[in-house]
């Protein structure tokens, strides 16, 4: 942050002034507190919303400008970020009182802070549960610091007539709150009261039934849950299904109809003091469940809880050591919950332990696209959901939750003392309401240069889009995986409605290089549309860079230095049109140096080796076991007879056997040979399954990780073929003749996690060490490991190495077109000088896979 004060004026001498502010400084109550400052330190003036800022006018001395910007830093609204001050002599300007002036639309309106959905807060759920208040038990009450923003917003600046809430006009109190700078709703956009707000009801089977109020509403579809039904709920970005989290036949009805068989479901409840009971709080997850973005965090189950509660758990995240967690996240659930605990008056019950956890999934069928339409809810929800509680405001831009792992940091206290501050960030797996759109500065790129307009289209799973407007760099709402038609038309209606939002028309189309896919097709139709140039960016180089872009490394006196970065994930097109997805690798924009990858395995059958474990494993005792071993692990799978011999029948004939260089595979291969998971049912599982069995291990060793001496390493950095390869040979055979000769699955589980980092980090420290580096990037699918990540980061230490996670954007695929977009830029804008900081850097080197 800066602050520019021109000298051209006397101190004793009153005259104009103009202070512009940015960051996140609309939505938030900013121009009401800078209301309350100026009046109270009696400088006349007015603010304005300039898209992508806020103006202040000043007339007095030096001295009480410059007393009114620290004041401002001081006492900025709660969910105000400012990013910058600048203040100058602004001639011939003068006033006599100070006011708050119309919003103005701006040409860089693309430049300004677009405000995330806000969970309630303290005030407004003061109000909710205060029987005195007119706005007691409101579903949609709101003020200046929560509500909905994104989710409503058509267009900037972000005023009334731009959301959904247009459609309904202000009552003369709410006109009065809206109009008054004194007042907390002074300007909150979506203010609304019982009168003149949205309404809710329940339908059911075709039926809308009738409540005096909207407690009677509440109270049917409390009624649903508690007997065992599924509610669908319109919430802030779309509809969730919601059934009781601690009645096991309800949970298994959901996931029937859902068709969702394994993978996992989150849970919301009242508090954090609740959560306890379930699983093992961090300080990370207490700080991020409590952040006004309510998302879903990821914690450890909990262990030696109650039998029935352990059985339900099993059936909320099957063979995994880990549960999403939220609280409510609008009005409308805390109004469930109030219900639920008898709707007592006043805000201490939420302070204190609520038996009620309620299950809290997408709205739709797996796969397809969040719902946000009424109509579109009635007919495909029709056979999954009892009943319907919905709601007349219109969803604009649709959000799924979003999804942080704080598993990372160190356990939360004991209840009653004070917990820490989090020591390792959350990471972010999706985002979706509260976050979207995430907004980032590339300070790598100079301020001062002229960029061109990039949208970049991600990748094929858990796409995101990302545009930028000069440096600023804005990343889309979860998409989804572009195998589903609905998500693929879905991802068209998300470029043009955030095109349109921040008005940018992209120069240049960044894209995945893979030629194939939706992704690809919306790239070069928007080439086409918008006569921009179309740039594929390797899959791996866009892992990295996204982690790069948010976090750049320097040397001492700030000059760019090159990024090293690991990119672990299942799959993605290489440079060289190779299957990758365990690589090492080194970036100074515009060029690339690949050091080496993981051993190479084939995938036997393609694409379907990524679904189906068990034929990871043969290929593993292929490609690492001997005859004998292989022989005695299929007569173990004789059901299976048929199948395992079309694909040994491949192997030996290299039919349709690619070879990958992935991380991800490497544990399908293994979580196949241990018998974790033979066909998943959703993206991560047999690697999410084998994580927990290894965790289990760990647990019951009660180490924080076995320290391995030099000669007990089996996944070693070496020299092959001009690169530097993971081998992973010997860890290989290890728990193959291990396996088969009846080792627990467990500890070969943590032997292959503990193996896995230890090599890891030789590998990255060889490199380091060659390039005076000590910090190395971790991205890719792979990187949502907790307890590799764990591991990875106390090998690490050992060698001095920082690891650095990515904190802005998702660790996943759900980062790529960030990572295309920087990538693109940092080329874009790179210089001479650039390129010199790795000396004979390839711009694109050539390289065979190594098996």
């Amino acid at each position: 942050m800066q602050e520019v004060v021109a000298d051209q004026v006397a101190d004793n001498e009153p005259c104009g002034w103009i202070i512009r502010v940015q960051g996140i400084v609309q939505g938030v109550g900013f121009r009401p507190a800078v209301y309350r400052l100026a009046t109270s330190m009696q400088l006349p003036g007015d603010v304005c919303n300039f898209g992508n800022r806020v103006d202040i006018r000043l007339y007095g001395l030096r001295k009480q400008v410059s007393g009114f910007c620290q004041a401002l830093q001081q006492h900025k609204p709660p969910r105000a970020q400012i990013t910058g001050i600048k203040t100058d002599i602004l001639h011939h300007y003068q006033a006599s009182e100070f006011t708050i002036r119309e919003s103005e639309a701006a040409a860089t309106l693309t430049a300004s802070g677009v405000i995330s959905d806000l969970a309630p807060c303290a005030d407004c759920l003061a109000e909710l549960f205060d029987p005195q208040s007119r706005r007691y038990g409101h579903p949609f009450i709101n003020c200046t610091q929560c509500g909905p923003r994104f989710t409503l917003l058509k267009k900037l600046p972000y005023d009334r007539a731009h959301t959904s809430m247009a459609e309904f006009p202000l009552c003369a109190a709410c006109a009065q709150e809206y109009e008054d700078p004194a007042e907390r709703r002074f300007h909150a956009q979506p203010n609304a009261c019982h009168d003149c707000g949205p309404r809710i009801w329940l339908e059911q089977n075709g039926t809308r039934h009738n409540a005096d109020d909207s407690a009677g509403v509440i109270d049917q579809a409390l009624a649903v849950i508690r007997s065992g039904g599924i509610l669908a709920l319109k919430s802030v970005g779309g509809f969730h299904l919601i059934c009781d989290a601690t009645n096991p036949d309800a949970i298994a009805r959901l996931r029937a109809r859902k068709q969702r068989p394994a993978k996992p479901l989150a849970i919301m409840l009242a508090n954090t003091e609740s959560a306890r009971n379930w699983v093992t709080l961090t300080c990370a997850g207490q700080h991020s469940l409590r952040q006004p973005s309510a998302p879903i965090v990821l914690q450890t189950i909990r262990q030696n809880t109650t039998p029935e509660l352990s059985a339900v758990l099993a059936q909320l995240a099957p063979g995994l050591n880990a549960l999403g967690i939220m609280l409510p996240q609008s009005p409308l659930h805390w109004l469930l919950f109030h219900a639920a605990a008898g709707r007592p008056a006043g805000t201490g019950w939420m302070h204190q332990q609520q038996p009620t956890a309620l299950v809290m999934t997408s709205g739709n069928a797996s796969g397809s696209p969040l719902l946000t339409d009424n109509a579109e809810a009635r007919e495909q929800l029709a056979g999954i959901a009892d009943a319907l509680l919905m709601h007349d405001r219109d969803i604009v831009n649709r959000c799924d939750d979003t999804v942080v792992d704080a598993r990372d940091d160190k356990p939360l206290p004991a209840p009653d003392t004070e917990a820490a501050m989090p020591a390792l960030p959350p990471l972010i797996n999706r985002i979706g309401r509260g976050l979207a759109p995430v907004s980032f500065t590339l300070t790598a790129c100079d301020p001062q240069s002229e960029l061109p307009a990039v949208m970049a289209t991600g990748g094929y799973l858990k796409n995101t889009l990302a545009v930028n407007s000069g440096a600023q760099l804005y990343v889309s709402q979860h998409i989804g995986d572009l195998d589903n038609p609905g998500n693929a038309r879905q991802q068209q209606t998300t470029a043009r409605q955030l095109n349109q939002l921040l008005q940018i028309s992209p120069a240049i189309i960044a894209c995945d290089l893979h030629p194939e896919g939706s992704a690809r097709r919306l790239s070069e139709r928007s080439a086409e549309h918008y006569g921009a140039l179309l740039n594929p960016v390797p899959h791996h180089i866009a892992h990295i860079a996204a982690v790069m872009a948010e976090q750049p490394q320097t040397t001492e006196n700030g000059k760019p230095r090159p990024t090293l970065g690991l990119a672990l994930d299942g799959f993605g097109l290489g440079w060289d049109d190779a299957a990758r997805g365990g690589e090492l690798v080194l970036l100074s924009a515009p060029d690339f140096l690949h050091f080496g990858s993981f051993s190479a395995l084939p995938l036997p059958g393609g694409d379907m080796a990524a679904r189906e474990p068990w034929r990871m494993a043969i290929s593993l005792l292929y490609a690492y076991g001997d005859e004998p071993q292989m022989q005695l692990w299929l007569a173990q799978q004789a059901a299976q007879q048929d199948k395992t011999r079309i694909v040994c029948e491949q192997l030996d004939k290299n039919i349709n056997c690619p070879l990958t260089t992935s991380a991800g595979r490497w544990f399908d291969a293994i979580a196949g040979l241990l018998g974790v998971c033979r066909i998943q049912t959703y993206e991560g599982e047999a690697a999410m399954r084998l994580e927990a069995l290894a965790q289990s291990a760990l647990t019951a060793e009660g180490e924080p990780g076995i320290r391995l001496a030099a000669d007990d390493r089996l996944c070693r950095s070496e020299l092959y073929k001009g690169k530097r390869r993971l081998n992973m040979r010997l860890l290989a055979r290890r728990i193959i003749t291990a396996s088969l000769e009846g080792a627990d699955p467990a500890r070969l589980a943590l032997l292959f996690h503990q193996q896995l980092a230890a090599g890891l980090s030789e590998w990255v420290s060889k490199v380091a060490q060659d390039y005076n580096l000590n910090a190395v990037v971790l991205s890719g699918g792979c990187a949502q490991n907790a307890l590799l990540r764990h591991l990875l980061r106390l090998e690490l230490q050992q060698h001095h190495i920082r690891l650095i996670l990515p904190e802005k954007a998702p660790v996943n695929d759900g980062g790529l077109a960030a990572g295309q977009l920087a990538w693109t830029l940092l080329t874009h804008t790179a210089d001479s000088a650039a390129k010199e900081n790795i000396d004979g850097l390839p711009a694109a080197p050539s390289h065979t896979v190594e098996h």
